[in-house]
């Protein structure tokens, strides 16, 4: 046999081998599905937060009220010449309220050797014969609370401050429990809800 070498082709080296495409493919289609299923998710979720939006706006909505001209035609009540129980009533009670504040104010001045002009009385809630709100005085940064009462026509002061109520001061007077719900018991020690 002979030896032909020069009629061999030299020995070629093996083609590099072309990426797989399949594999790739499979990782794009998987991309884009997942990115598909976000931009849904994110459409989804804004149409909701827009819908929950659009129910808080139509609930601040406030309804117009049509407004009915009066005709032509106007009929005139004759006036009332007497006020009415509540209207009397309400006059009562300012003037009664009126006359405490000034009663009140003097026992401060009392109690505390003041000018009524350096003191600042406020009811803040009022029944006959009891009342209690702030009291301040010129010159001062604070203030505090009061509890008074009408006793044979003379207002007393039964508890003033700017900590608790306490019951062993305000039981003579018997307040209602509308205007002092609960007490410091100095005897107990503990609050008392009345």
């Amino acid at each position: 046999m002979e030896n032909n070498t020069e009629n061999m082709a030299p020995t070629q080296a093996a083609p590099e081998a072309a990426p797989k495409q399949g594999g790739n493919t499979i990782f794009k289609w998987l991309f884009l599905g997942l990115l598909g299923l976000f931009l849904i998710a994110g459409g989804i979720g804004v149409g909701m937060y827009m819908s929950d939006n659009k129910k808080q706006d139509e609930d601040k909505i406030t309804p117009t009220v049509a407004i009915k001209r009066p005709s032509a035609t106007v009929t005139q009540a004759a006036p009332s010449v007497a006020p009415t129980e509540a209207e009397e009533e309400e006059k009562t009670t300012e003037s009664e309220q009126e006359q405490a504040t000034a009663a009140i104010k003097a026992a401060f001045a009392a109690k505390f050797d003041k000018q009524p002009s350096e003191i600042t009385i406020e009811i803040s809630r009022y029944e006959p014969g009891f009342a209690q709100g702030g009291v301040s005085f010129a010159g001062e940064i604070a203030g505090g609370w009061f509890l008074a009462a009408e006793v044979g026509g003379t207002w007393v002061i039964a508890d003033d401050g700017n900590g608790t109520i306490t019951c062993e001061k305000i039981e003579p007077y018997n307040f209602p429990v509308s205007m002092v719900s609960e007490c410091w018991s100095d005897a107990s020690q503990e609050i008392i809800y009345r």
